[in-house]
């Protein structure tokens, strides 16, 4: 294979847009961009041409994969696997306590950024003084000099899990400069990204393309004298995550989390002890005016512990719904712990707030304990509630001395004032019919369920790259660099160990990686572990098969049986373009099989279509199909009957067969071209339980994203997407759980977001998409042209078929708070 060759694959399949003159000179490395590059970026950014020239020229990256381990780290056996670790040189911060880390762990967040790493954290107390500032930097594409890269280079900061009773902890100092002022918040540890409209690459943040940032097992302490400290920040879209962090106010500090990630991003396993507000969802800086709409849409939080917050535990405010399951809120104040905000009057449907399985547990008796002082729709299931005097209305629920209130199913609709152009209602609906505004349904019992957040976690146990028993598939022959073959090295890491470790690189397959029971796949993180599967120039059709239209190949499969229990976790499975010598209309691979048994669990993967939608044509026909063509699959008045080059006829992700799963955070960026029959995610033929703890999926132009056909007990709490076509069909199955929907999304009439076809015991709850007035954001040339928008009037947002009945809401303008038939929750 010719050198030239081998620069231009790993090009395409790393998701760059590297021209072949400067992939082939190796000249364009962080910072260093050539003069004729520079020009290009000055000529097509305004901003950057009139703003600090200095600043921005030192802080993009021109887009080229970094491939290379740093010779200059300290701890090269880390750097190899993908990860900076803090304490080693050339950065030597200090695990001990003993001095000032801020300046240390500062460059080696920056370091691991700018060389797509991950910067690691080993067990230990690191003290810091100032904030910690995690930004996210933007890419070059050098053929036209435009700034991009929202998922090329994040900041992933990851603590140490070998020991599971010691994890690292970011310790601010007491009395810390800035930190003082309750009336002036500042973070600790603060996400944000480079705006690519600022002036300076330092101000102005971007939220909506905020990706793949990440904060992991890693703690805060604010020791006294920090009355405005905010443990964290991390207002941020798609692939970003908070995840097992306990955040710690007790001796000062003012919020534990202001601002999460939603659109594809979500939060798990976060524990706040003290201080004045324990999550803070609105706008930051502070909210000033009626535009402030927090953030971003349909913000899911798992496994949540809130102690002892002196005047919020939560405070909501956020596009779409905020969708919480397996809370626990411990209070000793009276009054209500759940502040629900109210949106700008123009998203009507924002910020509802959905709740399930969750504990409130009040210490002190006081008719003053209405949980929540709520200027929106709520929605609640499972809740338990100690010397609780009502939900949203002092005695709106039986009131249990001594026991505990448990919230079967409680709906409450809050009126809203009319906006000029519409009224959204959000009414509550019980077997088909309009019951009014409010549903309760209550009980007193003696105690709460031990496993109430369980439901919604995956425990303290998961398998990371420490584990005693993990083998590496790079000592079985794997290579990683997106051109050689690895199918033989995962074959034999398989056989040889149950936890099966991805260092950073793209692994190419050839066939399909085969789990066997028991097989846990864990990489580095979903962006920098990803296996990637399809034909090949040099091996042919994937896995050599006779019929990839009729038949295709999954790229990972699991296991099957009920016994089997498989895990993944922190890696992505791509579908990859096909090769010139094969029929462009036909894609033989599809990305996961799933037919594992209960237990089993995935954990930050991505799926991807193929490699991107964002792509260099030039350097794809020189090796790939000479008709390709930018249309893609864009769906507006101009399109033609014209076949869309490499459309995928088959779901991308299919659970069947009896598959049994916990997925957290589904997630996949979108704008991929799909036939009508093909599928995001198909769920067919399971009893399960399968149970998606927020769920990204969008861009297609399938009949349906999802569909849940023949199938019980599925659950998916949190849905971001943006589509104008139908999202969900669920036909002939029961026991079905949708817990809120959020985004910009508009089916062209006559579709519907959901269709329920034949279904018993089901609810649809928490419908929050972005309203739209009339033919707005239609103008040609925009980024939502390949999705236009229809009025929120023009289409019904769901749709049930009962015996060949099409039964529909009462109004166009209304998203029921509840949508129930039958007893969904067993």
């Amino acid at each position: 294979m010719s050198d030239l060759y081998r620069v231009v694959a790993v090009a395409l399949i790393l998701n760059c847009w590297t021209s072949l003159e400067v992939a082939c000179g190796g000249e364009a490395i962080r910072g260093e961009m050539s003069d004729e590059l520079w020009a290009k970026v000055l000529a097509k950014n305004p901003n950057v041409a009139k703003g600090d020239r200095q600043a921005w020229r030192a802080a993009l990256h021109p887009s080229n994969p970094i491939t290379e381990v740093p010779s200059e780290l300290g701890n090269q056996k880390l750097a190899e696997l993908g990860y900076v670790d803090v304490t080693a040189a050339p950065f030597a911060a200090d695990p001990t306590g003993s001095r000032d880390s801020t300046k240390s762990l500062q460059d080696a967040i920056n370091f691991a950024r700018d060389h797509q790493m991950v910067c690691f954290f080993p067990a230990g107390d690191y003290v810091i003084s100032e904030t910690l500032s995690c930004r996210h930097s933007l890419a070059v594409r050098e053929q036209t000099g435009d700034l991009y890269g929202p998922n090329l280079f994040p900041c992933q900061l990851v603590g140490s899990t070998k020991d599971s009773t010691r994890r690292a902890r970011l310790i601010l100092a007491a009395n810390s400069s800035g930190f003082d002022k309750a009336d002036s918040r500042k973070h600790v540890v603060y996400f944000s990204n480079v705006s690519n409209r600022a002036e300076s690459p330092d101000s102005g943040e971007a939220n909506t393309v905020h990706y793949n940032q990440t904060f992991r097992s890693i703690d805060i302490i604010v020791r006294e004298g920090n009355d405005g400290a905010v443990g964290l920040r991390m207002q941020a879209a798609e692939g970003s995550t908070i995840q097992d962090t306990t955040i710690d106010l007790r001796e000062g500090g003012h919020t534990g989390v202001w601002g999460l990630p939603g659109s594809g991003g979500s939060t798990h396993a976060v524990t706040v002890l003290g201080g004045k507000i324990g999550i803070d969802t609105r706008n930051h800086p502070e909210p000033r005016d009626r535009f402030a709409s927090g953030s971003q849409p349909t913000v899911t939080v798992f496994d949540v512990t809130l102690v002892n917050q002196s005047e919020w535990a939560v405070w909501s405010l956020s596009r779409g719904p905020l969708i919480g399951a397996g809370w626990t809120i411990q209070t000793q104040k009276t009054g209500p712990v759940i502040r629900v905000g109210k949106p700008w009057v123009a998203f009507p449907f924002d910020n509802s707030f959905g709740l399930i399985d969750a504990r409130i547990d009040y210490q002190v008796p006081s008719l003053k304990n209405v949980v929540f002082e709520s200027d929106r729709s709520l929605f609640l299931q499972n809740v338990y509630a100690r010397n609780a005097a009502g939900i949203e209305a002092q005695g709106d629920v039986e009131v249990c001395e001594g026991s505990w209130s448990r919230l079967k199913t409680c709906a409450i609709h809050k009126e809203r004032a009319p906006h000029k152009r519409f009224k959204g209602t959000e009414p509550v609906y019980d077997n088909g019919t309009l019951v009014g505004d409010s549903l309760i349904e209550s009980e007193c019992v003696t105690s709460t369920p031990p496993d109430l957040n369980l439901k919604h976690a995956w425990g303290s146990d998961f398998p990371s790259f420490e584990s005693n028993d993990v083998v590496n598939v790079k000592d079985f022959g794997a290579i990683g660099d997106g051109v050689a073959d690895d199918a033989a090295a995962f074959e034999k890491a398989i056989a040889a160990g149950n936890t099966v470790f991805l260092p950073k690189g793209r692994y190419r397959v050839g066939r399909t990686v085969q789990l066997k029971p028991g097989t846990v796949l864990i990489g580095v993180s979903q962006t920098l572990s990803r296996i990637a599967g399809g034909d090949s120039k040099d091996y042919g059709r994937f896995g050599n098969n006779p019929d990839p239209e009729g038949n295709p190949l999954p790229i990972v499969a699991s296991a099957t049986g009920r016994g089997a229990v498989n895990k993944l976790g922190c890696l992505g499975i791509d579908i990859l373009y096909p090769w010139s010598a094969h029929d462009p209309r036909v894609i033989g691979a599809y990305c996961l099989d799933w037919q594992a048994g209960p237990g089993s669990l995935i954990r930050d993967c991505a799926v991807n279509g193929k490699t991107q939608h964002y792509f260099n044509p030039e350097l794809v026909l020189k090796i790939h199909h000479k008709n390709r063509t930018r249309k893609m699959a864009r769906i507006d008045e101009d399109e033609t009957d014209e076949e869309p080059l490499y459309p995928l006829k088959h779901p991308l992700v299919k659970i069947h067969n009896g598959g049994a799963v916990d997925w957290f955070n589904f997630y996949i960026h979108g704008n991929h071209p799909y036939k009508n029959e093909s599928r995001v995610l198909l769920i067919q033929d399971t009893q399960g339980p399968v149970a998606i703890h927020h769920l990204h999926a969008q861009h297609a132009r399938c009949d349906y994203i999802v569909e849940v056909q023949d199938s019980s007990n599925v659950d998916v709490f949190g849905i971001k997407s943006e589509h104008h076509t139908n999202f969900m069909l669920v036909e002939d199955s029961d026991h079905v759980r949708i817990v809120g929907h959020g985004g910009i999304a508009t089916p062209e009439p006559p579709r519907s977001h959901y269709t329920f076809k034949n279904c018993d015991d089901f609810l649809l709850s928490n419908f929050g998409e972005q309203a739209t007035f009339a033919s707005q954001f239609q103008k040609k040339g925009s980024w939502r042209n390949p999705l236009p928008l229809y009025p929120t009037d023009s289409y019904d947002a769901m749709v049930e078929i009962r015996d060949g009945e099409r039964i529909v809401t009462e109004s166009r303008f209304e998203r029921p708070i509840l949508y129930r038939r039958g007893e969904p929750l067993r």
